[in-house]
């Protein structure tokens, strides 16, 4: 069963977006928040072979972890692959309604996997995987935290961000543990991050602009307002990228996924509301 988060156990969950529902992301599908909109269409846009670098990346450590360490690796990579599937079947709903940015996946993929990834240190993508594990949980607990998945109109887009940011928090602390594992050196961890920052969240905000006007939304007042709010306001998208960034860079920094329990334990019974079910292990 999908029982509410406890310690320190990753869960393989079973989830699938309804075959027979194609959730639309044309348009403001998230209430009164076109910019959230285009975000979250951009962030499926990064999944699928985003998770695939992270599993390629981490696979290559199995065998030079501690068995616990190991299993806990196989139950992410698990969660990764259906992560990158779902996406990848919302991704080809969008390309049907002419909203997938072809142009701007292949390049982001063939610039981050195809040209970078074979030039990095094996060390230095461990760092970024670590790094892009810490802002998606940075971005998940957002969103979860400020209930902002409430707005979602599309019932089926709705479980499907609540259920991936639920184990985007839970998984948050297997990779840094991995990197720690390897080499606690703070240079090599600072490195990850601005990696991470100068592609991760850099094309995730890029795709969000792009995604608003092929949408037609970039001529709104709205967009932009909600756009200049979560960008520069006090408790912004940004303002709690660049703060949990800078204390990932903290000599004592360690992300626990235990300060996350109630959160987690809220989510979960949300989603399964929505499911009108229990999700099995």
């Amino acid at each position: 069963m999908m029982n509410a988060a406890s310690g320190h156990t990753l869960q393989k969950r079973t989830f699938q977006i309804e075959r027979t529902c194609v959730p639309s992301a044309a348009g403001v599908w998230y209430e009164g928040r076109p910019f959230s909109t285009q975000l979250l269409n951009s962030y499926t846009l990064l999944i699928p072979n985003g998770e695939n670098f992270i599993i390629r990346t981490c696979s290559q450590y199995l065998k030079a972890v501690k068995p616990e360490l190991a299993e806990e690796l196989k139950v992410l990579f698990y969660q990764e692959g259906s992560h990158s599937r779902e996406h990848g079947y919302l991704l080809k709903s969008m390309q049907a309604e002419g909203l997938g940015l072809d142009a701007y996946r292949k390049l982001c993929d063939l610039v981050f996997y195809k040209i970078l990834e074979p030039l990095t240190p094996l060390k230095l993508r461990l760092a970024t995987a670590a790094a892009i594990e810490h802002h998606n949980a940075i971005i998940a607990t957002f969103f979860l935290s400020q209930k902002l998945l409430d707005g979602i109109q599309v019932k089926e887009l709705r479980k499907l961000f609540l259920w991936h940011f639920i184990e985007e928090i839970e998984h948050k602390e297997t990779v840094y543990k991995l990197l720690q594992s390897i080499s606690s050196s703070k240079t090599l961890r600072a490195l990850g991050l601005l990696t991470s920052c100068s592609t991760f969240l850099l094309s995730l905000m890029l795709g969000a602009i792009l995604f608003g006007a092929k949408n037609g939304l970039t001529v709104s007042s709205g967009y932009w307002g909600e756009f200049l709010k979560e960008n520069f306001g006090r408790n912004s998208f940004l303002a709690i990228l660049i703060k949990g960034s800078l204390k990932y860079l903290d000599p004592g920094f360690y992300p626990s996924r235990e300060e996350s329990l109630t959160l987690l334990n809220s989510a979960i019974d949300e989603l399964n509301g929505l499911e009108g079910r229990l999700i099995k292990a």
